[in-house]
C-alpha cells in the first residue's frame, strides 16, 4: 500500500552517501573548491570568484539544497563518465553561478 499525504509540503530527497568526515554542505563545498581549482587556475584564489562561491554556497546550503546538488552531480558524473549524452536545465540553478561549472554540475557532455 502508498501511503501519500498531498498536503507535505516538504522536500524529500534520497540519501546521499558522502565520503567520511564530510557531511553534504562541506563535500559539496570540497567538489566545487576542487573545481574552482580546475575551471579557473591561478584565479582560483582571485577574492572576487571566492566571495561569490561562499555567497552562492550559503544561498544553496540555506534552501537546503546541498544534497540535491550532490545528487545531480552524481547523475552528471555517472552519465559522463559513461558516455552518455546528459543535460541539466532549470531556472532554480541560476546559470552565472560560479560552482556549477566548478562542480561540473553543468559543464556539456565534453568526452575529455
Amino acid at each position: 500500500m502508498c501511503d501519500v499525504d498531498p498536503e507535505d509540503q516538504q522536500y524529500h530527497l534520497p540519501d546521499y552517501t558522502v565520503p567520511e568526515g564530510f557531511n553534504y554542505q562541506t563535500y559539496l563545498r570540497h567538489l566545487t573548491m576542487e573545481g574552482l581549482k580546475r575551471r579557473y587556475n591561478d584565479r582560483a584564489d582571485s577574492p572576487e570568484i571566492l566571495a561569490r562561491t561562499e555567497h552562492e554556497l550559503k544561498i544553496i546550503h540555506e534552501m537546503g539544497f546541498d544534497v540535491y546538488f550532490l545528487i545531480v552531480w552524481d547523475l552528471c558524473m555517472y552519465a559522463k563518465q559513461r558516455g552518455i549524452w546528459w543535460n541539466v536545465r532549470g531556472r532554480a540553478l541560476a546559470r552565472s553561478l560560479p560552482m556549477r561549472p566548478a562542480s561540473r554540475i553543468w559543464t556539456p557532455y565534453v568526452t575529455s
